[in-house]
């Protein structure tokens, strides 16, 4: 286990963005591929390949 690229802290925090929404469940899996590939936190990557999901109609419109 001492091998894994993926830091607790991060996969929480992509837990924390999964439940409150920010991204769909299919991105969160892309990105938790990426996380165990690489290491980086997962705001990053959902920065990095626009992944966020839009909720404001503002936003969306």
């Amino acid at each position: 286990m001492g091998d894994l690229l993926i830091k607790p802290e991060d996969f929480a925090e992509l837990m924390k963005i999964l439940a409150q929404g920010k991204v769909t469940s299919r991105a969160a899996k892309d990105i938790l591929r990426q996380m165990f590939g690489t290491g980086r936190d997962p705001s990053e990557l959902i920065e990095e390949h626009g992944l966020a999901q839009l909720s404001d109609e503002g936003e969306i419109a």
